[in-house]
């Protein structure tokens, strides 16, 4: 773990093995005050990558699959003439997730993007855009194939006929 004082860890996390926590204060010429706050009873699996240079939030009682990356960055690549990893890192842009919500292994949520209370991310989505309270995101890039209609108190599912079986996976029947 990387500048460890700049990391909050709620009552009853559990990280497992493998996690990189990728925070810098200082790279390629530029500071920055990164801030990773992990919420109470959250779970984050093994290989799950944290690179933080602005603010990560992640709320309380959060299941977070094996392999993920959080990013509130990325590496600029303008310099051609310069390697990726040497050039400096773009401006952060918040990330958040809100209490309860599920990202599924492998999946990505990047820079500036929200995730809402009790959002499913699924597995190997790649989330460059917000999901709402609730909502289902699927695929690369992430789209929301579900939310909660509140007026009608049930699931309003995406037309699109291409996430019909996952739907379907999501709701078995009996």
């Amino acid at each position: 773990m990387l500048c460890p004082h700049r990391v909050e860890i709620g009552a009853g996390v559990l990280i497992m093995e493998g996690c990189h926590f990728s925070m810098f204060e200082e790279h390629a010429g530029r500071t920055h005050s990164p801030r990773l706050r992990i919420g109470d009873g959250s779970v984050v699996g093994p290989r799950t990558w944290f690179s933080c240079v602005g603010e990560i939030e992640i709320g309380s009682d959060v299941l977070i699959g094996a392999g993920v990356l959080i990013a509130d960055a990325h590496h600029e690549h303008s310099d051609k003439s310069t390697p990726i990893l040497a050039q400096p890192m773009m401006e952060p842009r918040p990330v958040s997730i809100g209490r309860g919500a599920y990202v599924g292994p492998g999946a990505a949520v990047l820079s500036g993007v929200s995730i809402g209370d009790g959002a499913y991310v699924m597995p190997g989505a790649v989330a460059f855009e917000d999901v709402p309270p609730n909502g289902v995101a699927a695929g690369n890039p992430a789209e929301v194939v579900r939310r909660w209609d509140v007026a009608e108190g049930r699931w309003a599912n995406s037309p699109d006929p291409r996430w019909g079986p996952l739907l379907d996976a999501l709701d078995p029947p009996g």
